[in-house]
């Protein structure tokens, strides 16, 4: 049954704890100027797009609660390994209750493909290096502590990419050339094709 109808179409991020809704990613401006935008759809009735943020939006992921959104702004093509310069993709939060946006990671390399902790207290993600990308974790800090960074899988040659997690958090799933590759997190196993 179709539930959008623009003409430039949407890309399915994630779907709202009611299930009446899903968070989606549309072009919405100039092609140059960062056109992607997240949305609100409602799947429920047709009604207007909800735009949740008036700038450049990808790789969006909504937490478990449905109150917070992970996205990525900037960057580069993830293809390009070893990218190093301010122009490399940051990872930025937006607090769906009160709008607030606030960036969480900006370094200078590509940062990519946030997908939320269940318990919200951190978020897993890929990291650039010059061999290609490794699946790092980033945890909250609390009481005045910093955050903590920490890789967690990575191969000797090329990237992981497009990593997804099971809705009780006990399974990465991600791409590496063209294989597939489970990984648990807090086992201290490796990945397993």
């Amino acid at each position: 049954i179709q539930k959008t109808y623009h003409s430039e179409g949407f890309s399915l991020a994630d779907w709202f704890p009611d299930g009446n809704s899903v968070l989606a990613l549309g072009s919405r401006d100039h092609f140059w100027r960062g056109p992607s935008r997240m949305m609100k759809i409602d799947i429920t009735k047709r009604t207007a797009e909800n735009v949740l943020l008036e700038d450049a939006a990808s790789y969006a992921s909504l937490s478990s609660d449905g109150k917070s959104i992970l996205f990525v702004r900037e960057g580069e093509r993830w293809a390009r390994k070893g990218y190093v310069g301010e122009r490399a993709a940051q990872i930025w939060s937006l607090n769906l209750e009160t709008s607030e946006v606030k960036e969480l990671l900006h370094e200078k390399v590509e940062c990519l493909w946030p997908i939320w902790m269940p318990n919200k207290s951190g978020f897993y993600f890929t990291k650039g290096a010059n061999k290609g990308h490794d699946l790092w974790s980033y945890q909250f800090g609390g009481d005045g502590q910093p955050a903590q960074q920490t890789k967690l899988a990575g191969f000797d040659h090329d990237s992981i990419v497009y990593p997804v997690i099971s809705r009780d958090g006990s399974t990465i799933v991600f791409r590496h050339l063209f294989d597939l590759y489970s990984y648990k997190p807090g086992t201290g196993q490796a990945p397993s094709k």
